[in-house]
């Protein structure tokens, strides 16, 4: 849980970029998954050998604006748990929530609360048995 904490706090951080509104979800989301791609083809090839500064330099953009979530597909794409589902649902929402607040639909606050009710949901075991 600690990686997806993580993982959630690129939307409320200065490492996507020094301003929200000049975060190019689009771009950040086609490099983000292309590298999910390459790293869980390598683990399923048993060759997780790309070096991370390789991985810099190829997803640069992504790099640059998020490294909390750059440094968070490689640590966890390796890993034979990966959930890649998972992983893009979460991504897809939190960008599509930064997007929403790039274009003024709704506040930080708001995505954050909404965010949190989603992770709520999937670690807490008392709202797992509500639903």
């Amino acid at each position: 849980m600690r990686n997806t904490i993580k993982f959630f706090v690129f939307i409320n951080s200065n490492n996507m970029s020094e301003n929200i509104n000049d975060t190019d979800v689009f771009i950040i989301k086609a490099e983000a998954n292309q590298m999910i791609e390459q790293m869980v083809e390598e683990r399923k090839n048993n060759d997780v050998n790309t070096k991370k500064e390789i991985l810099q330099e190829k997803y640069s953009n992504l790099f640059k604006t998020s490294k909390t979530l750059f440094n968070t597909i490689y640590n966890e794409s390796s890993d034979s748990n990966f959930d890649k589902v998972k992983f893009r649902f979460r991504l897809n929402k939190m960008l599509e929530l930064v997007y929403k607040i790039q274009n003024s639909n709704i506040t930080q606050e708001t995505a954050s609360e909404e965010i949190g009710t989603i992770l709520a949901k999937e670690y807490i075991p008392q709202l797992k048995e509500n639903e």
